[in-house]
C-alpha cells in the first residue's frame, strides 16, 4: 500500500509539474514582454542619468573657468585706485627724476593689468555699458561723444571692471 501511495504521489507530482510548465509556457510571452519593457525602461533611465551627469559636469567646469577668469576682480579694483593715485602724482610732481620713477611704476602696473586681460575702455562715443556720464557739456563735438575723461574705465576680459567717468557732449 505504501508503494501505491508513493506511485500516486509521483504521478500527481508529474501532473502538477506538467500543469506548471504549461502555465509557464502560457505566461512566458507576457513575462518576456514585461521583462523587455523593464529592460528598455532601465536603459532609458540609465541614458538620461548619464546625460544629466554630463550636463552637470559641463556646467561645473564652465562655472569653475568663470570663477578662475574673474577671481582677481576685487584685487584689481583695489589696484586701480593705486593707479589713479599714481596718475595724479605724475601730473603733480615737477621733479623730472621723480616723475620718471612714477611713470615707470605706472608702465609696470599697466603691464601687469595686460597680463591679466585688464584693458582700458574706449572713449569715443558714450556707451552706458562702459561709461558713467557725470555731466553733459556744450561742445563742438557731436552729441553723445565723450568730451573729457575724469576717471579711466577698465574691463577684465569682456566684463566691465570699473566704468569710466566721463563728460559727454550735449
Amino acid at each position: 500500500m505504501a508503494t501505491k501511495i508513493h506511485e500516486d504521489l509521483t504521478e500527481n507530482e508529474k501532473l502538477d509539474t506538467a500543469e506548471v510548465e504549461e502555465k509557464e509556457q502560457q505566461c512566458a510571452p507576457d513575462k518576456i514582454t514585461k521583462l523587455k519593457d523593464k529592460v528598455k525602461e532601465l536603459e532609458d533611465e540609465n541614458l538620461r542619468t548619464h546625460a544629466e551627469f554630463q550636463n552637470v559636469k559641463k556646467r561645473i567646469e564652465k562655472e569653475k573657468l568663470q570663477a578662475i577668469k574673474h577671481s582677481h576682480e576685487k584685487f584689481s579694483l583695489d589696484l586701480l585706485e593705486v593707479l589713479d593715485t599714481l596718475y595724479l602724482a605724475e601730473t603733480a610732481i615737477k621733479d623730472e627724476k621723480e616723475k620718471e620713477g612714477i611713470s615707470n611704476t605706472i608702465k609696470k602696473l599697466e603691464n601687469v593689468f595686460k597680463k591679466y586681460n585688464i584693458t582700458e575702455t574706449l572713449y569715443d562715443i558714450f556707451d552706458p555699458n562702459d561709461h558713467q556720464a557725470i555731466q553733459t557739456v556744450e561742445s563742438d563735438k557731436d552729441a553723445g561723444e565723450i568730451v573729457e575723461v575724469h576717471r579711466k574705465g577698465y574691463k577684465i576680459h569682456d566684463k566691465i571692471l570699473r566704468p569710466a567717468m566721463v563728460s559727454v557732449a550735449s
